[in-house]
């Protein structure tokens, strides 16, 4: 079950997904391996929303099982990175696809590292 702050996350995704002109579903109860369905113009996201109601994110975790569950659509897999969700200035990066599987690092679980080269070249938009 989400936290609240994992809801409003969510909420905050859809709203942002809609104003792309794209058409968000909410699946995170679905136990799926990600949060949000987002389709349109052709395009569709399987998106992971990962969310915290401050600044720091290092690192995110994700259960060895996903990549199996996802199948087809791990070409489709964004992780949406929420800063500051309770606050009225959140912000969002979009870890496309390529670059989740490119920097994932098996662990006890697979975890995608927040990191400044990680995050090269994501632009950080103010929602």
């Amino acid at each position: 079950m989400p936290s609240e702050v994992e809801e409003q996350a969510i909420r905050i995704i859809m709203n942002f997904e809609g104003r792309q002109g794209r058409t968000p579903t909410d699946v995170s109860r679905r136990g799926i391996g990600y949060d949000i369905l987002s389709e349109g113009d052709g395009e569709k996201r399987c998106i992971e929303v990962k969310s915290r109601s401050g600044e720091r994110q290092t690192f995110v975790t994700m259960d060895g099982g996903l990549l199996k569950r996802l199948g087809d659509d791990v070409n489709n897999y964004y992780l949406y990175l929420i800063r500051n969700v309770t606050r009225k200035n959140p912000s969002l990066r979009i870890v496309p696809p390529s670059r989740v599987l490119s920097n994932l690092q098996p662990v006890v679980r697979y975890r995608f590292a927040v990191t400044g080269k990680s995050m090269e070249g994501i632009e950080e938009i103010a929602i």
